[in-house]
């Protein structure tokens, strides 16, 4: 066996340093990140996703900014088939006490005619509440979005 199958000489050489410093940053950028998520899940309102019988609710996502509460989901069939996504989306934001601050329904859209799934996308602004005069809008809320099957 020649000696050099054994040891290889690149096998020792040290990192470069811009990777050295890539990962510095990194080591110390990461748990301040994980620090401040906690504090800006705190201040969003609470989630609540209602499946149907037919339609299933998935990756909903609430992102709250300047008063305008933004909510994006996808809805799909929950046996998966080709076709339109019956039925509609109904969004609705409840305050602490159960009261419905506002309400609205959105139909989910397919990305193309061969798609199993359809995208929704709803935006809810402080004009939009039964009550305006709330000093902060989405604390304590709760927002519940659920499958509403189609009126015939």
């Amino acid at each position: 066996m020649p000696s050099n199958a054994r040891f290889h000489p690149h096998v020792c050489d040290p990192l470069p340093r811009s990777l050295v410093k890539v990962l510095a940053v990194f080591v110390i950028l990461a748990p301040l990140a994980a620090m401040s998520a906690p504090q800006e899940a705190a201040t969003q309102p609470a989630l609540e996703v209602i499946d149907s019988s037919r339609v299933h609710l998935s990756a909903v996502h609430i992102h709250e900014r300047d008063g305008v509460l933004t909510l994006r989901g996808r809805a799909s069939r929950l046996i998966a088939r080709r076709g339109l996504i019956p039925g509609a989306v109904k969004v609705t934001l409840l305050d602490a006490q159960g009261q419905i601050l506002a309400s609205t329904i959105a139909k989910p859209m397919r990305p193309n005619h061969q798609s199993r799934f359809a995208d929704f996308f709803v935006q809810l602004k402080e004009s939009d509440f039964a009550a305006p005069d709330i000093a902060e809008p989405f604390a304590g809320t709760r927002v519940q979005v659920a499958a509403v099957p189609a009126s015939r």
